[in-house]
């Protein structure tokens, strides 16, 4: 589904992206997982093309990203954004709906979308009116979650979701999260620095550091086939999952 090859990403002279290789298949979680600074983030923006790369190829459903194409890649691609990313003077029903309002969707096929969406990610329907002050953390989330999803896409970005929340929240989306990762059969890439958010997430996950990955591969070969000293700094600094 998606597929990166020798991508480099320079910001002035920093490399913040080092000859990255990498493959998303099709209907699965990938992580990319690392400490702030890695580059995680950006590589997601380059999947969208919110940020363009300076060398190599990254592709999507096959297609070579281009200045062409770009706009309707982009509609096979939802994006949660670290802590949301709602528009403050909208309510939550508008947050969800810019898009689809966008596309000139009817509104009978905006609304029975938003009634799939809300039964979807267990959102209260009352908070449809709401603004996102007035919403809780989780509720923004799913709201976020909801925005991403409105127009039915075949890819789900997510960078650090979960990251801003309380535990308990954070307890309770990541279990609904992974539900509707199942029942969507969706290709998912999350990003996240919490190496037990990964392994309940993943099915494969990817470590960077510095740019560069360190190692891919599910999270048996990465707890227990750690390839150098900074995966195995990286797996104890995180005690209670070890």
């Amino acid at each position: 589904m998606i597929e990166l090859r020798n991508v480099t990403k320079y910001f002035n002279q920093d490399r913040a992206l080092d000859n990255i290789s990498l493959t998303a298949e099709t209907g699965k979680t990938t992580v990319i997982i690392g400490q702030s600074g890695c580059g995680k983030s950006t590589l997601l923006r380059i999947i969208t093309g919110l940020t363009k790369h300076d060398n190599g190829s990254v592709k999507v459903e096959g297609n070579e990203i281009t200045d062409k194409n770009i706009s309707e890649i982009r509609r096979k691609i939802g994006f949660v954004i670290q802590e949301g990313g709602l528009f403050p003077h909208l309510s939550a029903r508008k947050n969800i709906s810019l898009m689809a309002e966008y596309l000139k969707w009817s509104e009978s096929k905006i609304s029975n979308r938003i009634k799939e969406l809300v039964t979807l990610t267990k959102f209260p329907n009352e908070g449809l009116t709401k603004y996102p002050v007035q919403l809780s953390g989780g509720q923004r989330q799913r709201v976020s979650l909801m925005r991403a999803l409105m127009l039915d896409p075949h890819i789900l970005l997510l960078d650090e979701p979960l990251g801003a929340l309380d535990p308990l929240i954070r307890y309770d989306l990541q279990t609904d999260l992974k539900e509707i990762f199942q029942k969507l059969n969706k290709t998912v890439v999350m990003v996240t620095h919490d190496l037990s958010e990964a392994v309940y997430f993943g099915e494969k996950i990817i470590l960077m550091n510095n740019g560069k990955i360190v190692q891919s591969g599910n999270s048996i070969e990465l707890l227990d086939k750690p390839k150098n000293d900074f995966v195995e700094k990286f797996i104890n600094a995180q005690r209670s999952l070890r």
